[in-house]
This record gives structure tokens, sequence and C-alpha cells, in this order.
């Protein structure tokens, strides 16, 4: 992926630490990833990515009034400011409103787990 931009953080002092972004992908797919990391004796991380294929991510684009390459900073703008030291839940809550949102505008994603 492109550079990720974060839309939030998890309290990383946590065990377990969630985080969410964006970016559009080499193939011009855009793509929005929730990343969990567990610490401690069974440390390991598990990503859930949203990924818009590249003519839908084009129609986002057009339908947020951006350039592709600024769908990243258009959801973060307008989720912006959700606040600081959040639990997994609520970063878990924030992915799912940001897939309402893109379906909410006519575009379609599929589901991956890495």
């Amino acid at each position: 992926m492109s550079a990720k931009e974060f839309f939030v953080e998890s309290d990383n002092d946590q065990p377990v630490v969630a985080s969410l972004g964006a970016a559009v992908n080499k193939f011009g797919e855009f793509v929005v990833e929730m990343e969990k990391e567990r610490y401690g004796r069974r440390s390991r991380t598990e990503k859930t990515l949203a990924v818009v294929d590249r003519e839908d991510t084009r129609e986002l684009a057009k339908a947020l009034g951006v350039g592709e390459d600024e769908l990243s900073r258009a959801l973060n703008g307008h989720f912006g400011e959700v606040g600081r030291n959040l639990s997994v839940a609520d970063v878990e809550k924030l992915f799912g409103e940001v897939l309402d949102f893109i379906l909410d505008h006519g575009v379609r994603y599929r589901l991956k787990r890495e």
C-alpha cells in the first residue's frame, strides 16, 4: 500500500492495540485496514481489510469530490477527531462506521483477513 494515513489507534498500554488506516494500493484499489496486535507470550497480528476495487475507488473519489490519492485524507477529515486512548472496541466500531460510509456512497468492497 502507498503511505497509509491512520485515523485512530487504541491505547497502546493495553495487551491488545488496534489501529485503523487507509490508502490506495499499487493496483489502484482503496484499502481500509484495521490491525490488531496482541502482545505478551503469544504475540500476533491480525488484519481485516476492506478492499474497494479500482473502478469503485474512482467512483468513491468522484462522489467525495477528491482525487483518488486524497481518499484517505477525505475519510480522515470526515471522521476526524474521535478522541485519544480509545478502546479496541471503539476502533472496531469506527471501522464499521467507515464501511457503512463507503456503502452509503454506492460503493462495494470485499473483506479480507490476514
